[in-house]
């Protein structure tokens, strides 16, 4: 094969289409970060109400007991869910 190009592009597409990809690059990291981040945050809310659980079986009063249990439930499983909830708006293109 030779050294010439099969379709001669010229320099300034090639800068347009360089810069394009780049652009398009920053975004899938930006995106990308965004998700790790939610991920995290819904761990860390999920680990974070295990001791309200926790709190609940060492009170003796039942209604404190449901309310830490409740609580606990809250910050385990409804603050991850709405977090989620949150990301995926903010991100969809559905909601744009």
């Amino acid at each position: 094969m030779s050294g010439q190009p099969i379709l001669p592009i010229s320099q300034s597409r090639r800068g347009r289409e360089a810069r394009r990809a780049a652009e398009v690059d920053a975004a899938e990291n930006v995106s990308s970060r965004a998700n790790r981040r939610m991920i995290v945050e819904c761990a860390a809310l999920t680990l974070l109400g295990t001791p309200f659980y926790a709190w609940s079986w060492h009170v003796t009063d039942p209604d404190r007991a449901a309310i830490w249990t409740a609580l606990g439930f809250a910050i385990s499983y409804a603050g991850p869910f709405l977090r989620w909830v949150v990301h995926h708006t903010r991100t969809s293109e559905t909601f744009n």
